[in-house]
């Protein structure tokens, strides 16, 4: 009579859990999720932009009032006795100046808005880096249990080889062709893991060797009763191009508008010499005036207003996009998390339903039936895996979406933790 052959150990510790983690013990010296994504602000090329943007603030790069001197000197009739000298000075107008300040106001908002941009890109990238690494690490447990039930698999069959012949021996090469499917999914897996340990490394050089501690990952329920507090979108940084771009062309249009209203072009004062003893020497005073035709510059202002009125257009539409894109991703996210959720109630019952205990109690003897249900169990919580990967990397799209990657106070969007020693 057959008998239950007894599970191994690796594979009766995965049964008490779903998430148990391999296989480094939490250590002082392991990075956190937080120390992760504070590497972001320790960016090379994000720090130089930010010393670009002081030495925006402190650069003197106001328009001046006066704008040029000019001296001037003509000889008449070639004698030195009637020579001529002029000084011109030319200026700015307070509307030129004013125009001038709004685009360098401006100017820093795109140095601002670049510096933001930048970074909710490296913010994006190390929160699918913790997705990444939370991923490989599970299905490393994953594939050690089903390691672990092919080789009780094994020990069964091999002490059904002289029972059964054929039927054994028929059922080794299934287990063969099982075997080397899972080795290729566990080396598939080491390469993703040496990728995403040299991805750590880049972030943070001191941890190249280290393994994360994941104790603190939030579950999808958290993840929803988080983004349930986001009922609308706040402005992308899309949608901050596009009113950068549109803002930038008005600023073009009203510079271009002062420059034609600058009427004084610029003041002079000129000595003539002079034989004539009574008027020997002349001084006088002169100014030019500017009278710029209606129309002069009617044809580049026509055609900055219809790139002004496409910009708004655009604006319009992105926002309307988005809008869209907004609603149907948070439609997505629900739906994934309720097909995680039903993944999840499938494996609770399952695995009630089919425990080795419970087979044992109404009566099953044979090892490959009960060994077959963990099977059933192990396919049900790898299903339950893809689900919650797919739902994670959605939850870090509609934060991208929603423009909070980047809001202050800067913090851990999947912890909800303020990361501490940023800004």
């Amino acid at each position: 009579m057959k008998t239950v052959h007894k599970t191994g150990h690796l594979f009766l510790l995965y049964l008490l859990g779903f998430q148990i983690t391999l296989p480094a013990q939490p250590s002082a010296t392991n990075p956190s999720m937080e120390a992760i994504l504070a590497s972001a602000w320790a960016d090379s090329i994000y720090l130089q932009m930010k010393y670009d943007q002081v030495f925006l603030d402190q650069a003197k790069m106001d328009l001046p009032r006066m704008e040029e001197l000019e001296f001037r000197t003509e000889t008449q009739n070639f004698d030195p006795n009637r020579q001529e000298y002029a000084l011109r000075l030319q200026l700015h107008s307070t509307k030129q100046i004013k125009a001038q300040a709004a685009i360098r106001a401006h100017q820093r908002q795109w140095q601002e808005f670049r510096q933001e941009a930048y970074l909710e890109n490296l913010l994006y990238q190390r929160y699918q880096l913790l997705i990444a690494l939370q991923r490989n690490q599970q299905w490393q447990t994953h594939y050690a249990a089903e390691q672990a039930l092919l080789n009780d698999h094994k020990q069964i069959i091999e002490h059904q080889l002289n029972q059964e012949g054929e039927a054994a021996l028929a059922k080794l090469l299934r287990w063969e062709d099982k075997q080397a499917s899972l080795r290729e999914k566990q080396r598939r897996l080491a390469q993703e893991r040496h990728l995403l340990q040299q991805q750590l490394s880049d972030c943070l050089p001191s941890t190249s060797s280290l393994s994360p501690n994941w104790a603190s990952f939030p579950d999808l329920a958290d993840l929803q009763a988080r983004a349930s507090e986001w009922p609308s979108p706040l402005l992308s940084k899309d949608q901050q191009r596009r009113r950068l771009e549109t803002e930038e062309i008005a600023l073009e249009m009203a510079e271009e508008q002062a420059e034609q209203r600058n009427l004084l072009n610029f003041i002079q004062l000129r000595y003539t010499g002079d034989n004539d003893p009574i008027f020997r020497d002349r001084l006088t005073l002169g100014a030019g005036i500017r009278l710029p035709f209606r129309n002069s510059n009617q044809v580049k202002m026509q055609y900055l207003e219809l790139e002004r009125r496409e910009e708004e257009r655009k604006e319009q539409q992105q926002q309307q996009e988005e809008t869209r894109d907004w609603a149907q991703l948070q439609q997505r996210w629900q739906a994934q998390v309720e097909l995680y959720q039903q993944a999840i109630e499938e494996v609770q019952r399952f695995e009630q339903n089919y425990t080795p205990q419970h087979l044992i109690n109404i009566g099953v003897q044979d090892a490959e039936v009960i060994l077959q249900a963990q099977e059933g169990l192990l396919k049900r919580r790898a299903q339950a895996l893809r689900y919650e990967a797919e739902a994670l990397e959605q939850f870090i799209d509609l934060l991208l979406l929603s423009g909070r990657m980047t809001a202050r106070p800067y913090r851990n969007w999947l912890t909800n933790i303020p990361l501490v020693g940023v800004k």
